[in-house]
């Protein structure tokens, strides 16, 4: 997913996060607000002082608690107190790594690409539990509004004897509950499918509600605003801001070459239609 790749948080705006985790990497292009955190902690992550694990495009506030691999970036000011630094070196330092306005830029034109693909995967719906079948090897695409999300008692995957499955999941908005998502108080079987293939595209969500839930794979929702209170996210989010006090685990997507790449030829042939009519 572009810069977003290497990162279990990536905002374009801000973050606003209280006691818990983040276990791998964040950025954020607006301002850090953070309260007992353990930040880049993941034993999936290597030490290394040189490497920013906590960047902020904007001022920083950091009160009590510990980044555990690399060290803190902030484009504006900084007021940290009581955070230790695991990793031998490791320190807050002023200046800029990413272009946030570009870096959205590519990673909407990114979802608007995989929100233009046919459903090629199998949905199943009975009562309020949905389960999502791949019907061959790559990329299976599916459709989804937000008003199914809103009721789900249960999500559940199938890789249908297929040995290389992605599942891209494209939520669009329902018409009662338009561009507001909900992941809360559901079950998900992964039935061997790995977070990491795992992908959840909301590409004109605006608000995100997550609770109470073990959320299984990433999340690309450049639009929401998200809020976070209790429960577990194992994979990457890509939003536009954050608040809350849920944890992260890392469970990073693959690289640009694989799934990032598909959504850029996605792009072009949406292209290449369009210049064809």
């Amino acid at each position: 997913m572009g810069q977003a790749n290497p990162f279990n948080v990536f905002l374009k705006g801000g973050l606003d996060y209280f006691n818990t985790d983040i276990q791998g990497r964040t950025a954020a292009g607006g301002n850090i607000k953070l309260s007992n955190m353990g930040m880049a902690q993941a034993s999936n992550l290597t030490a290394n002082a040189n490497r920013n694990d906590v960047i902020s495009g904007g001022n920083i506030q950091f009160t009590n608690g510990n980044v555990g691999k690399g060290s803190v970036l902030y484009a504006g000011t900084k007021n940290i107190s009581g955070v230790s630094y695991s990793t031998p070196g490791a320190t807050a330092r002023r200046g800029t790594e990413i272009d946030f306005n570009a870096a959205f830029n590519q990673l909407a034109q990114i979802s608007a690409g995989y929100a233009g693909q046919n459903e090629t995967g199998l949905r199943q719906r009975s009562g309020s539990a949905l389960t999502l079948t791949a019907c061959g090897n790559g990329i299976n695409y599916f459709n989804v509004t937000t008003d199914d999300l809103w009721s789900l008692s249960s999500l559940s995957y199938n890789r249908n004897g297929f040995s290389n499955v992605k599942f891209i999941v494209n939520v669009t908005n329902g018409s009662t509950r338009g561009a507001n998502a909900k992941l809360e108080n559901f079950g998900i079987n992964l039935n061997g499918v790995a977070q990491k293939d795992i992908l959840f595209n909301m590409k004109d969500v605006t608000s995100l509600t997550l609770g109470s839930i073990g959320w299984q794979g990433s999340i690309l929702a450049t639009k929401a605003n998200v809020v976070f209170n209790g429960g577990a996210f194992n994979g990457t989010l890509v939003a536009n801001s954050l608040y809350g006090c849920g944890q992260f685990n890392n469970y990073p997507v693959p690289e640009p070459a694989t799934i990032c790449a598909l959504g850029l030829g996605a792009i072009a042939v949406i292209r290449r239609r369009r210049s064809a009519k």
